[in-house]
């Protein structure tokens, strides 16, 4: 008899303890359970996965929905905020084409941002190479709030997975300070993601060098908030609100 899967034995497990799963709960924790899921877990695409997509065939594809998208645009009066957002986007592959192609229309290109819904950190961080390489301006973030991402930590394995995907260390710690601000806008983000006159007292004070191992960004010995001195001990300490 086959052993069973971890994923099937919990699948099992939650099963015993409610009663019958709902399919649309079963399909997320197959494809998306944060140890188990099959997207979370590998590349699914190409000769050494399981399938191919559109995008991956040809730049033809993103390149002709990122013109068609300009068309839209001029036709409802060109706005100067558009976001693009993908849903499942790969690799980025096709907003990478499609970013390229609107180039002829700079007007658009600048008022547009594009914004990635993934749930898989592997792909997350092929996606960010992808755009990075392409010129976007990446801001980090992450999905906090979803099974098994959390808030703080969530963060410092992204910072891991753009840096395994191949970005620098100063992209990657630009992308949580200046071009977070950047891409944040308004007053606020006027105010931001530098060091410097003016700007708001909000740092992080680490205990050693991340520009030497990014990892080190988790290394935290203080807390700067509107310029008042948080310690590390106090904040773990500190009763919830």
């Amino acid at each position: 008899m086959e052993a069973r899967s971890p994923l099937e034995m919990e699948i099992r497990r939650r099963i015993a303890l409610a009663g019958p799963m709902p399919v649309a709960e079963y399909m997320t924790l197959c494809l998306f359970d944060p140890a188990h899921g099959y997207y979370t877990t590998h590349d699914p695409f190409g000769a050494r996965g399981d399938f191919i997509t559109a995008p991956e065939v040809s730049q033809m594809f993103g390149e002709l929905i990122g013109l068609w998208v300009a068309a839209v645009w001029k036709q409802i009066g060109a706005p100067e905020n558009v976001r693009l957002i993908e849903l499942g986007p790969g690799r980025g592959t096709m907003i990478k084409d499609a970013l390229r192609a609107v180039k002829v229309v700079p007007e658009f290109r600048a008022a547009a941002v594009a914004h990635l819904v993934e749930v898989s950190p592997l792909l997350r961080a092929q996606q960010e190479k992808t755009l990075e390489d392409a010129g976007v301006t990446i801001a980090a973030g992450t999905d906090a709030g979803n099974i098994g991402t959390i808030h703080g930590p969530a963060l410092f394995r992204e910072f891991q997975l753009m840096k395994e995907a191949g970005l620098t260390t100063q992209q990657i710690l630009q992308s949580a300070t200046s071009n977070a601000a950047q891409l944040f806008g308004g007053e606020t983000g006027a105010h931001i993601g530098r060091i410097e006159k003016g700007y708001f007292a909000d740092l992080v004070v680490l205990n050693s060098d991340p520009a030497d191992d990014i990892a080190r960004a988790s290394d935290i010995q203080s807390v700067i908030k509107n310029g008042v001195l948080y310690s590390t001990n106090n904040l773990l300490t500190a009763p919830a609100p």
